[in-house]
């Protein structure tokens, strides 16, 4: 076996207000839970060190590397009000799925954590309603989908907006990544 040394959590995130852009890399200072929270003044700190360490890294393609603090929610934020709500409520930033049960984990075990996610929509995004797409079961229905995006082609639209979005914040992460 083997002592981990520190935990890093490295994904997707969602802006909550304008000046977080597509493509940005996002170091977190701090991570809160949507829906109550936990930690020492409602978050759980990143270290320190690490955050700093991540925060001098510049990424190859010239992506914008902005510390920040975030939340994990239980599901995509689609709507501009739902993420407006959210910047709101706490003092976030971005959104992701994730980050919190991972600092959540490593605090736990006193393990230091660092949480580094690039922006996939901006906080002006609406996202399409993947939620619909899902049968019961949780898995997705690719009969629905089709049935659903032909009936709404707005929908449409912003699912290939999304896709090109997801593109470019993957460019952005491999080259932070690499950089780092």
């Amino acid at each position: 076996t083997y002592k981990l040394r520190c935990m890093v959590s490295v994904g997707f995130a969602g802006g909550l207000e304008p000046s977080v852009k597509v493509g940005d890399i996002l170091v977190y200072d701090a991570v809160y839970r949507a829906n109550g929270h936990t930690g020492p003044d409602g978050g759980l700190f990143c270290h320190k060190d690490l955050v700093q360490l991540a925060a001098q890294t510049s990424a190859a393609n010239g992506a914008r590397v902005l510390r920040l603090s975030g939340v994990t929610v239980p599901a995509i934020v689609c709507d501009t009000a739902g993420k407006a709500r959210l910047a709101a409520t706490l003092p976030v930033q971005a959104a992701d799925m994730e980050s919190y049960w991972i600092a959540q984990v490593a605090c736990h075990r006193s393990i230091p954590f660092l949480t580094v996610r690039v922006v996939s929509d901006a906080a002006g995004d609406t996202l399409p309603s993947l939620e619909r797409l899902k049968q019961p079961g949780g898995n997705w229905s690719w009969q629905r989908a089709l049935h659903y995006l032909a009936g709404h082609p707005a929908e449409l639209a912003r699912l290939f907006s999304l896709l090109g979005n997801v593109r470019l914040a993957r460019r952005s992460l491999t080259c932070y990544l690499q950089s780092f």
